[in-house]
């Protein structure tokens, strides 16, 4: 947990979400989906100067699936992927587009403490669960936190977008996202 100058708690936690996604860059330049994105496949040296990526047992070569794609943890599964299960698809595959989804699914949890999709009660069944996560019902970004600035509200809001193509083209986009953020944060824009 960041703590301190929300100045520079913020400053801090933009770095270490640019190294996060860096590193999931890293692995689609291989041509690979890690299929699985969650805040706990992501660990970060005590310095916070690097971020390890962790379990890649549904890691797959891009559009080449050898094995039945089911999703991942329910709250980080892009919609598309919710519908597809929900369908009971043969044919559901992660792709560039989900995954920016999935990570921004990661990032609001960090930014927040809390998973983006709004399920109403806890103890609803998995398939009203899937079926809000595939109808996109989000949760507001909350502002009660000492490090909220607006603009990652907006960059959060454009990972998390239902429509796939309105996320961003990949990795790389979402990299210079933060870097742009980071200097926001930091005063200079």
């Amino acid at each position: 947990r960041l703590s301190g100058d929300p100045q520079q708690a913020r400053f801090k936690m933009l770095a270490l979400w640019r190294m996060m996604a860096q590193t999931l860059e890293s692995l689609h330049s291989f041509g690979y989906l890690h299929g699985d994105l969650q805040p706990a496949h992501f660990i970060a040296s005590q310095d916070l100067a690097t971020v390890t990526l962790l379990d890649f047992g549904l890691c797959a070569k891009h559009g080449k699936l050898p094995f039945l794609y089911r999703g991942a943890m329910l709250h980080f599964n892009a919609p598309e992927i919710a519908a597809g299960i929900l369908q009971n698809s043969l044919s559901i595959a992660p792709n560039v587009q989900s995954e920016v989804y999935s990570f921004g699914a990661v990032l609001y949890f960090l930014y927040t403490g809390t998973v983006p999709i709004e399920y109403g009660d806890n103890e609803s069944p998995y398939s009203e669960k899937l079926e809000a996560v595939a109808q996109g019902r989000r949760k507001a970004i909350s502002n009660n936190h000492n490090f909220h600035h607006p603009g990652i509200d907006l960059f959060l809001n454009e990972l998390l977008h239902l429509d796939p193509r309105m996320r961003p083209a990949g990795l790389s986009a979402v990299v210079n996202k933060i870097a742009t953020l980071e200097v926001m944060a930091n005063g200079q824009l």
